[in-house]
């Protein structure tokens, strides 16, 4: 974790086409593709993106399943975001504050 000087806060939307953005820090604001190999999320990719953002604060899109969503991809979805919560303690950011899927669209006015 880097000084609280300097603060860097993360948002991280943990879909298979989601992305990581990073607000704050020396290089100021900063989006990167969620990085995935076939239908997992590639976690040595994304410890690199965290660990060179040097995060205080790390917000987690909260996972759910849909209606009519397969099995499969429910299972996924839960394996995908568990990876990103184990990911996050293991480098001691943990508990990351979770925020709600619709969060983003009500700021974006959809």
């Amino acid at each position: 974790m880097n000084d609280s000087s300097r603060k860097v806060v993360i948002g991280i939307d943990g879909g298979l086409h989601g992305a990581v953005c990073a607000l704050g820090g020396v290089n100021g604001p900063a989006l990167f593709d969620m990085p995935v190999v076939g239908k997992n999320i590639n976690i040595p990719t994304l410890v690199r993106i965290i660990k060179n953002l040097d995060p205080n604060i790390v917000f987690v899109e909260q996972q759910q399943p849909f209606r009519k969503q397969g099995l499969v991809s429910t299972f996924t979805t839960g394996r995908n975001h568990g990876a990103i919560i184990g990911m996050l303690a293991t480098h001691y950011i943990y508990p990351p504050t979770k925020c709600a899927p619709l969060s983003g669209k009500r700021l974006r006015g959809k």
